[in-house]
């Protein structure tokens, strides 16, 4: 996709592979975070959701998710975990950047290092813009993202992939459609060795958002 690194989405989510950053298990502490803010009369999009831990997780407490990822294979491979768990959850394959109007509106969006992958400024704000359009007025979306306070071991050859954002960096993408509620500090991973340092932020969109904003992606 536009602003991303990683452009072969659908062949790392093919046959048995399992991508280095999928969790095997839904993430306690971001669950948690989310069931806090949802209730079950809520429309809830998860985007990026890989093989779909969180969204059964989410769905077996009552929440009415949709689970949606760029990559039909994962799509699918979600549906498939989903009817072993004997869950029912909704799987879509969405593009946050080629939406086709049928995706409706969601009072909560949520993503796990979703936001993270594009690289770009400006594909980072587009993200902003479109996760705005899929909110309903004072819908909220909760983001977890990588931060730039991890500290690098230099001679690993993947650092330049490491997805991570700055506070600063956060705030200027958002503030205009959203307010910001909530910035904490998470975690990837369970163990010390695999710990990734995130920021897990709420943003609630802001009442009226500049219509001519969203369409044209201007600032």
């Amino acid at each position: 996709m536009e602003g991303q690194i990683i452009d072969n989405w659908n062949e790392l989510y093919q046959g048995n592979n399992i991508p280095q950053w999928e969790d095997l298990e839904y993430n306690t502490q971001f669950c948690e975070y989310i069931l806090q803010k949802c209730n079950s009369n809520m429309r809830i999009l998860e985007l990026g959701a890989g093989l779909g831990h969180n969204a059964i997780h989410l769905a077996k407490k009552g929440l009415n998710v949709i689970a949606s990822d760029v990559s039909p294979n994962s799509v699918k491979r979600c549906k498939t975990l989903a009817l072993k768990a004997e869950v029912n959850l909704q799987c879509e394959v969405i593009d946050i950047f080629n939406l086709t109007g049928d995706e409706g509106i969601f009072d909560m969006i949520y993503e796990k290092g979703c936001w993270h992958t594009f690289f770009s400024a400006a594909s980072q704000r587009k993200f902003v813009l479109a996760v705005s359009a899929l909110l309903s007025e004072q819908g909220m979306w909760i983001s977890s993202s990588g931060s730039a306070d991890n500290k690098d071991d230099q001679d690993d050859p993947h650092i330049k992939t490491y997805p991570r954002f700055t506070l600063q960096q956060i705030t200027s993408l958002v503030e205009d459609c959203f307010e910001i509620c909530n910035i904490r500090k998470g975690w990837y991973g369970k163990s010390e060795g695999l710990k990734f340092v995130t920021w897990e932020c709420l943003f609630q969109k802001r009442k009226r958002v500049n219509k001519a904003l969203e369409l044209t992606g201007g600032s």
